[in-house]
C-alpha cells in the first residue's frame, strides 16, 4: 500500500501511538502531575503578566521571504506587507527580562488574514540609557488559510528585539516546516510594539 506524501506524518504519528508502550498507571498518574503542574504553573503566569503588566499595541509590519527558499520571481509574488495590529500585555521582571501575551491579526504571505495568540520570553541587555537588544522565543497558537484553512496549530520561533521600555522593533524566524519543501516557512517577519502604562 503506498501513502501520499501529505499522508505520511499523519501515518507516522499513528504508527508511534500504535506500536508505543502503555503507561503503568503509576506513570500514567506522575505524567498527569507533570501536565497538571505546568498548567497551573502556565495559568498563574498568565494571571501575574495580564494583572501586573502594561498594555501594549503591536503594529505588524514586514516579512523577508528569505532568498534560499524562495525564487525571485515567487518572492515577487508573496506579500512582502504584514500590515495588521494586535493588543497584548507585558511585564519586566527584576533582572530585566521581559514576558508578553499578545494577539495579533495581519496579512500572511498570500494576502489572506492570519491570526495568532501567544507568549514570549526575552532576556534583555542594556546598551545605552533605555537602549536594549533582546533575545528569546515566542510560543503561540496561529491560524492561517493556507495551513488546513485556518485549523489553529501550535508554533515555537526564536525571537529577538531592539528598542526600549516604551517602543520597540522585535523579529521572528518562522524556520521551514517541511523538509524538502520549499515555500513553507524560512521567513523573517518583523513588528513594531509600543507599551502603555
Amino acid at each position: 500500500m503506498r501513502t501520499s506524501r501529505k499522508s505520511r506524518p499523519a501515518a507516522a504519528i499513528l504508527l508511534s501511538i500504535w506500536i508505543a508502550p502503555p503507561l503503568s498507571p503509576a506513570q500514567a498518574q506522575e505524567s498527569n502531575g507533570y501536565l497538571e503542574g505546568f498548567l497551573t504553573r502556565a495559568a498563574e503566569g498568565a494571571r501575574r503578566i495580564y494583572n501586573e503588566g502594561r498594555t501594549d499595541l503591536y503594529l505588524s509590519g514586514a516579512y523577508w521571504h528569505l532568498p534560499f527558499a524562495y525564487s525571485r520571481e515567487r518572492r515577487q509574488e508573496l506579500n512582502a506587507h504584514a500590515w495588521g495590529f494586535g493588543l497584548g500585555r507585558s511585564l519586566v521582571d527584576g533582572r530585566d527580562n521581559e514576558e508578553s501575551l499578545y494577539a495579533i491579526t495581519s496579512s500572511s504571505s498570500h494576502f489572506k488574514p492570519q491570526y495568532a495568540v501567544g507568549y514570549t520570553w526575552l532576556a534583555r541587555w542594556r546598551l545605552s540609557g533605555d537602549f536594549r537588544i533582546g533575545a528569546g522565543y515566542s510560543a503561540f497558537i496561529y491560524a492561517r488559510s493556507d495551513i488546513y484553512h485556518y485549523l489553529p496549530l501550535p508554533g515555537i520561533v526564536p525571537m529577538a528585539s531592539v528598542g526600549t521600555d516604551r517602543a520597540s522593533l522585535l523579529a521572528g524566524y518562522l524556520p521551514g516546516i517541511a523538509k524538502g519543501i520549499t515555500g513553507r516557512g524560512n521567513v523573517i517577519y518583523a513588528f513594531g510594539k509600543i507599551s502603555f502604562d
